[in-house]
């Protein structure tokens, strides 16, 4: 919808029960979502609302601001793009909750993954699986269930029942660990499918095959798995781990590195026996892009409309 009323200052988006100026904000964060650099995606949004104040257009429907919006993006950086563009819009606009696990063992950088993830997808529940061990820490002490206090990579310590003939003491402890705190995991997700609100979990408990999508047909829910292929890399990340925080030193983790990478090489087995995504985690940006794209692909179907 156009019109040549030359005294507005701001074009605004309309719709029958929606009326604001247009955020060229809004259109950046799509952009930034999708992989467009900060600054670039910032004048592409900023380009069109001054395009949309030269042809006096006073009113336009959000439709057709999507549609200038992706024959913008085409003119700038590629129909791949634009493509990309609306079917980030399109996901964002599902209405169904979405409920994204963020699995992959110790100092494969998930914190970081998911926070980046809720800052593109607009999610303010983030929920880490340590949190959920640490109540369960509260109800079950440790003569009850001493395998849930310790870390992952120090349960195979706690484990006090015979190992089966060619079983890793390591990988049957952390899957017991997983598998309790997998009870706190389902509670988290069915209270944020009853309320319809988007949640992200992440932790080293987030197990391959264990939560099943079909339970939870209400919400749309993805399982994706970060790792570190490279093992000095991985052990770099304690060491700046353990300068940042006093309270997070390095050297425990250094001592127990060789546990935890087969904790990892168990998290990816099990992840690609189930034919869930898995990145080796070089840069939580590129990583947290790479997560978006398969979820918008996994949940949208077509392109422009």
């Amino acid at each position: 919808m156009t019109g040549k009323n030359k005294g507005f200052n701001v074009t605004q988006v309309v719709s029958a029960d929606f009326r604001q100026p247009y955020a060229p904000f809004i259109l950046a964060n799509s952009l930034e979502s999708i992989g467009v650099e900060f600054h670039r995606a910032n004048a592409i949004a900023r380009d069109l609302g001054q395009e949309l104040q030269k042809k006096n257009t006073a009113r336009i429907s959000r439709s057709d601001l999507r549609k200038s919006a992706y024959e913008k993006i085409k003119e700038t950086l590629g129909e791949n793009t634009a493509e990309r563009y609306i079917k980030f819009r399109k996901f964002m606009n599902i209405g169904t909750p979405l409920i994204l696990l963020v699995g992959g063992s110790t100092g494969s950088g998930k914190n970081t993954v998911a926070v980046e993830l809720a800052r593109r997808l607009d999610i303010v529940n983030v929920i880490t699986t340590d949190v959920l061990r640490e109540v369960m820490r509260t109800f079950f002490p440790k003569e009850v269930l001493p395998v849930i206090h310790t870390s992952s990579y120090l349960a195979g310590k706690k484990l006090w029942m015979p190992l089966e003939e060619g079983k890793d003491q390591v990988t049957v402890a952390f899957r017991e660990q997983a598998l309790r705190v997998n009870a706190g995991i389902k509670s988290i997700i069915k209270r944020s499918v009853k309320e319809k609100m988007s949640v992200i979990i992440n932790g080293v408990h987030v197990l391959p095959g264990i939560i099943k999508p079909s339970d939870f047909k209400k919400a749309n829910l993805a399982e994706v798995f970060i790792y570190v292929e490279n093992k000095d890399e991985h052990k770099r990340r304690f060491y700046i781990r353990g300068l940042s925080s006093e309270e997070r030193g390095a050297q425990k983790y250094i001592d127990n590195f060789e546990s935890i990478r087969t904790i990892q090489e168990y998290i990816l087995e099990l992840a690609q026996k189930h034919q869930y995504l898995c990145i080796d985690n070089l840069d939580s940006r590129r990583t947290a892009v790479e997560i978006i794209d398969y979820i918008v692909n996994k949940f949208t179907r077509g392109g422009k409309s």
